[in-house]
């Protein structure tokens, strides 16, 4: 898992890459109900998106469920039914939400991304930064 987060005037942007970028079309689902997760400290912890059913194929499958994701040390990203929950840390507790708003990126393969826009105060970035991409 890698994040892109860039940071404007009033708004930030933030990117979840769950894949390596490939060569396939990506299509959007915008503007799903989502949660930002916190601990007590207000540490960003990982996002719950849901309603996700969108993303069901002819066959009613979800294709999420044909995806594989390597979950590295504490993080985790897991499906259950039509919510899809992305952990930085799995090891810490939630503690609160904030309610936010995710496009969701997919292709033939399952998810490849959530992007993410929103205010600047939604908590502290510190769990999230062996994941950020750092620009050279």
């Amino acid at each position: 898992m890698k994040i892109t987060y860039e940071k404007s005037n009033n708004s930030v942007l933030i990117y979840i890459y769950l894949r390596n970028i490939d060569r396939k079309d990506i299509s959007t689902i915008p503007a799903l109900r989502s949660d930002l997760l916190l601990d007590s400290y207000n540490n960003w912890l990982g996002i719950e998106i849901f309603n996700i059913d969108e993303l069901k194929r002819e066959d009613n499958e979800l294709s999420l469920l044909n995806s594989k994701y390597e979950n590295i040390k504490n993080e985790k990203v897991e499906m259950y039914k039509d919510q899809l929950t992305i952990l930085f840390d799995s090891s810490l507790e939630i503690a609160s939400r904030i309610g936010v708003t995710a496009n969701l990126d997919f292709n033939e393969d399952g998810i490849f991304g959530v992007e993410l826009i929103m205010d600047n105060n939604f908590g502290k970035l510190e769990i999230i930064e062996p994941f950020l991409l750092k620009n050279k």
